[in-house]
């Protein structure tokens, strides 16, 4: 008895060929050779999934959403100057 594959027993009983969509996806990079080559175009549409559920929960939870928002800021900008000040003390000249 010959051991046979699913790909093989769908090819001779359905007489076409399987399909796998996720190795498609990544064999084609899911699709998106064309729409990242656009610049920053693909990092404003990603923005754009954060902040519309920010702006509809700010519907209904205004000050949570501010409160979140505040601190999210407050934290990124925190991180942001502590990357600066040690790239100054790393990146200076040794003798």
């Amino acid at each position: 008895m010959a051991h046979r594959n699913l790909d093989d027993l769908v090819t001779s009983t359905e007489h076409a060929e399987p399909v796998h969509p996720w190795r498609a996806l990544i064999e084609n990079h899911c699709y998106l050779d064309a729409f990242v080559d656009k610049g920053g175009m693909s990092l404003l549409l990603m923005d754009g999934l954060i902040l519309v559920p920010v702006i509809m929960f700010a519907f209904f939870y205004p000050r949570q959403v501010l409160l979140s928002v505040g601190a999210l800021l407050l934290v990124a900008f925190a991180i942001y100057e502590s990357c600066v000040l040690w790239k100054k003390r790393h990146s200076a000249p040794r003798a």
